[in-house]
């Protein structure tokens, strides 16, 4: 056995108590060999030997001593309270940790998201505005192209004229089919460039939706392992408070009048803990684990 398990199975602590007596029969209690095994042990020890005005060796040895039985038990019951509200405190503080941790992961993957889509719209706004410009030069390149075999044709037929009549029909069937050629050059070229820009405006159109498709499922991913990562702390935070509380509910005064104890009230049923609060002759109720009976209080001594 490690000694993690064999610190589970300790007990909380360790309680010493005797209810009433001769005054002499306290001396057994002021024992060497037991008051050095209350202080060897690393459990807190609580007395309770019974006695208000007399002390023994085990009261000055003891983590806590008490007058009497009962007030080691309420000693007992006031910390099991406190340990409850320390319980729902804390699980209260996880829960709304774990809320306030879900709401800003929510807000940074949605602004996440956000940032992802207005940067993909900014490139596919930029990328458009490129294909434009460069469509717009490729139309101005062709159309100072065709200017240009214009005003050559129009040259060289100035000159064809100028040589002689008797090229004149030689030059007429050269400058049609220089035309042609010049006109089919052209508008290759111009088919040639628009191919291009639509091809590039294709890819880059889907590389940007491939980036933000990605974007996406990361973000989602995310958001996803929060959320169960927030369930879980939840679930192991609620099933701790329940555990806690099943177990305070167990130490209810039931199970101290089962061990052989009794409770004391007075007749308006206000439990009696302790001498001075008992007035001589005074009627009082005594709760068994069976059942209640009726007495009255002697004279004090």
């Amino acid at each position: 056995m490690d000694e993690c398990a064999a610190a589970d199975d300790l007990p909380d602590a360790i309680v010493i108590i005797r209810g009433g007596g001769a005054v002499n029969d306290l001396a057994w209690l002021n024992d060497y060999d037991l008051a050095r095994f209350i202080c060897d042990q690393r459990l807190p020890v609580l007395t309770g030997i019974g006695h208000e005005r007399d002390r023994t060796i085990l009261d000055e040895v003891a983590f806590s001593k008490f007058d009497t039985p009962s007030k080691v038990i309420g000693a007992i019951e006031k910390l099991i309270a406190r340990r409850a509200r320390e319980a729902k405190a804390a699980s209260e503080a996880i829960m709304s940790t774990a809320a306030r941790a879900a709401r800003e992961m929510r807000t940074a993957v949605e602004r996440a998201h956000g940032q992802v889509a207005a940067d993909a719209t900014a490139s596919v706004a930029r990328v458009r505005q490129k294909s434009r410009d460069a469509m717009n030069a490729i139309g101005m390149a062709a159309m100072r192209d065709v200017h240009q075999a214009s005003r050559d044709s129009l040259r060289l037929m100035t000159q064809v004229r100028q040589d002689a009549a008797v090229q004149l029909a030689t030059a007429r069937q050269l400058v049609p089919m220089h035309m042609a050629e010049v006109q089919a050059r052209a508008t290759a070229g111009l088919a040639d460039a628009r191919s291009t820009s639509r091809v590039s405006l294709n890819t880059v159109l889907d590389r940007a939706s491939a980036g933000a498709r990605s974007a996406r499922r990361q973000a989602d991913t995310q958001f996803a392992i929060m959320g169960e990562r927030a369930t879980a702390t939840l679930s192991r935070a609620r099933a701790n408070s329940e555990a806690l509380m099943r177990e305070i509910t167990g130490q209810g005064p039931e199970k101290t009048l089962n061990r052989g104890f009794a409770i004391v009230r007075d007749e308006t049923g206000k439990p009696i803990t302790s001498l001075t609060q008992a007035a001589p002759d005074q009627p009082i109720e005594i709760q068994f684990r069976d059942g209640t009976m009726g007495a009255r209080t002697g004279k004090q001594k």
